[in-house]
């Protein structure tokens, strides 16, 4: 049950501007054993105290009153969320009551007149008692693994911006409008301080937050003459703290291009200064987002907040040398440590040493607040080679790096931080913990009752989005939702949410799998492709279990887009024992690292043969050209799996050419025809197959140069 205020106080509210704060004590924090006065008074018509506990458990208030002086009390939690309510119905002037509190973390005491006798003032004493409670206002809960952690350092807020301090106020009313002249297809959306959401699919919270009329929603009944969206909340009880807005460019519905906005946020009366800012169009589908934020104080005033175009998980808002020179904690394995993210300090950076090869695991979980986590691992050299924003569920927020591989023997740093980064809105504390691997499947795939096989590949993901799932045997048979089964014993049993039809699981599950006794020695190849985005534009992380002779080889997280493939390999010898190849979103020439290999020498009318497989993913040739040379080049299988691919390179180190199948789903040879050279030098060709690096078909080719 969610925190409301007595229905007089509500229309007290309308006509007077009152504070739950108890802005002329010392401290509104509670000390056990201590006893704290408050004062009612006209102006100041009901008080708030925190307290923090350390864990679960019972804690005992005493609430003694002047004479005269008839009293209610409230207990919430830090999202306003009810523990118990307790009144003097015996005019004693004491309430005595204990509160069982389910969880350690912040929780708030209001002491305001009880019903029937508002507009009553006069001084009160609470006294608090328990030993879960925290013995200073600030301190946070010791940590729950065997070994302390240490705080980290927390830059100092400017001015102006508030500390994280979460609570209630009340106050005449919160309004955020959006505003743009254009008929494109903008969305507002706004979380509160403790994560409560509004906008077009989520209109309404429990503490008496809505959402208005979706303007130009899905492109229809469209007008440019300022549509507008608009988030409130009526007079009342609101969260205090940050309040993260979100601008969403969805739709050009008619090309117009670029659209200025503006946003306007009225707190309990007062307008904060507007937020202009433009977006362009969405790219490839996936909307473009602007940022904001503003905070409501404990005194019930606003302040602008933070504000910028969102950018990319990978993109940083500054040099990769200033988070690596940061002062970094050093994590320990399977041990907590925490740390809180605001404005004034929007990441906290930690270190741990690896081994090459080694799989770590990496979690982020906020606490309190509003807080969306993000996690990213830079290696020595400062390069990314990790990063989560939301885990695989609907609605969790927080981030998780599972069975990170890792390269290289060294020291790995982390970045925890929250969506957005400097723009962002959201705070709060977390907990950060690293781990070994991984080696179980979630339960709602077990409990999906899956047939067990040799060989099990399991792809899940986070949206309505059509992701498909191809795994090819060492025959260069695929399976796949146009093929089920294949002559090696693959077979395909779960297909996710095919041709946009959402799956009756949650999360959508693909599934194909060998029986028992089916599972061929040779190279096997596994292909994500992210092939409809199905109208939910949600950002797309997907999860990919593959598992061999009941052991879980691999469960690699990732983020995808529309028309992107994730492609990984696998190689199972005679004995059957199996080893994984490297895994990757599938790029172009720019994966292959071929400038240090010595090329094999050609002249027109050569013909060499070779052979691709795991351990040779390509070769290099060279021949000499002149400008104005017209020449073709063929790669065709002579045997095994091969999906060729091929790539021409001129003396000036750009590609000219490339293909991969001559006739896409007829002919998987690779042909590039007649191309007339554009200087004179030396060209090198790459011999390849479809993934590169990634790919995992195998066989033998032959390559013919040609000249006209």
């Amino acid at each position: 049950m969610s925190f409301r205020l007595p229905l007089i106080l509500l229309l007290l509210a309308l006509t007077t501007t009152f504070n739950f704060a108890q802005t002329d004590a010392p401290t509104r924090t509670l000390v056990p054993g201590t006893p704290t006065v408050g004062v009612l008074t006209d102006e100041a018509i009901a008080q708030v105290y925190n307290f923090s506990v350390t864990g679960a458990g019972e804690v005992t208030f005493t609430i003694t009153a002047d004479d005269g002086l008839v009293l209610s009390a409230l207990v919430t939690d830090a999202q306003g969320n009810q523990v118990i309510q307790r009144t003097d119905i015996a005019n004693s002037g004491v309430i005595n009551f204990n509160a069982e509190l389910p969880d350690r973390g912040i929780y708030y005491l209001v002491v305001f007149p009880a019903a029937g006798s508002e507009g009553a003032t006069g001084s009160f004493s609470v006294l608090l008692e328990a030993d879960i409670v925290a013995t200073t206002p600030d301190e946070t809960p010791e940590p729950t693994s065997t070994e302390e952690a240490v705080t980290p350092d927390v830059e100092t807020p400017t001015d102006t911006t508030p500390v994280f301090q979460p609570g209630n106020v009340a106050i005449e009313g919160l309004t955020i409008s959006l505003t743009w002249a254009a008929t494109s297809d903008l969305n507002l959306q706004v979380r509160d301080p403790v994560g409560r959401n509004l906008y077009f699919n989520s209109r309404q919270t429990d503490n008496g937050g809505t959402f208005g009329f979706d303007a130009n929603g899905l492109c229809e009944n469209l007008t440019a003459e300022n549509p507008t969206e608009t988030v409130s909340w009526e007079p009342g009880a609101v969260s205090t703290g940050s309040y993260e807005i979100l601008v969403f460019y969805r739709t050009d519905c008619e090309n117009v291009g670029a659209v200025p906005f503006t946003i306007n946020v009225s707190v309990n009366g007062e307008t904060l200064d507007p937020i202009e800012a433009t977006l362009q169009p969405p790219l490839n589908d996936n909307a473009t987002v602007y940022l904001a934020s503003f905070y409501v104080t404990l005194e019930g005033t606003g302040l602008n907040g933070t504000q910028g175009e969102y950018t990319d998980t990978r993109i940083l808002p500054e040099p990769v040398q200033t988070y690596l020179d940061a002062p970094a904690q050093a994590l320990q394995l399977d041990t907590v440590s925490r740390g809180l993210i605001t404005t004034g300090n929007y990441y906290q950076t930690y270190t741990f040493d690896g081994t090459a090869n080694d799989i770590v695991s990496l979690s982020m979980t906020a606490l309190d607040g509003n807080l969306d986590t993000l996690l990213l691992v830079f290696d020595q050299d400062g390069r990314i080679i990790a990063d989560n924003d939301d885990i695989i569920a609907a609605d969790n927020t927080n981030s998780q790096i599972s069975n990170l591989r890792l390269p290289f023997t060294g020291t790995y740093t982390v970045l925890a931080t929250r969506y957005g980064k400097d723009v962002g809105g959201t705070e709060g504390n977390y907990e950060i913990v690293l781990s070994g691997a991984t080696n179980n499947l979630p339960q709602e795939i077990i409990d999906l009752n899956l047939p067990q096989g040799a060989f099990e590949v399991t792809l899940t993901w986070n949206t309505n989005a059509d992701l498909q799932l191809i795994v090819r045997d060492p025959a260069g048979n695929a399976v796949f939702d146009d093929a089920r089964t294949v002559n090696s014993g693959g077979r395909l049993v779960s297909t996710g949410n095919i041709n946009c039809t959402v799956s009756a699981t949650t999360p959508p599950t693909y599934y194909t799998y060998w029986p028992e006794g089916r599972l061929l020695g040779g190279s096997y190849e596994i292909d994500v492709w992210f092939q409809n985005e199905c109208g939910d534009t949600t950002p797309v992380t997907a999860t990919l279990y593959i598992e061999v002779n009941g052991e879980l080889l691999l469960v690699e997280q990732f983020t995808i887009q529309e028309d992107q493939h994730y492609l990984t390999s696998m190689v199972v010898d005679n004995a059957g024992f199996a080893s994984l190849g490297t895994g990757g979103i599938l790029g172009g020439l720019e994966t292959i690292d071929f400038t240090a290999e010595e090329g094999i020498p050609m002249s027109y009318g050569d013909t060499q043969n070779g052979t691709i497989i795991p351990q040779n993913k390509f070769d290099v040739y060279e021949f000499t050209g002149e400008a104005g040379d017209v020449i073709s080049i063929t790669l065709t299988r002579v045997n095994g799996s091969l999906d060729p691919l091929l790539y021409l390179v001129g003396p000036d180190g750009f590609q000219i050419a490339e293909n991969d199948d001559i006739i896409p789903g007829r002919n998987r040879n690779s042909a590039i025809s007649e191309v007339t050279l554009p200087i004179d030098g030396t060209y090198r060709i790459i011999a390849t197959h479809y993934g590169t690096v990634f790919g995992g078909t195998t066989g033998g080719y032959t390559l013919s140069l040609t000249a006209e």
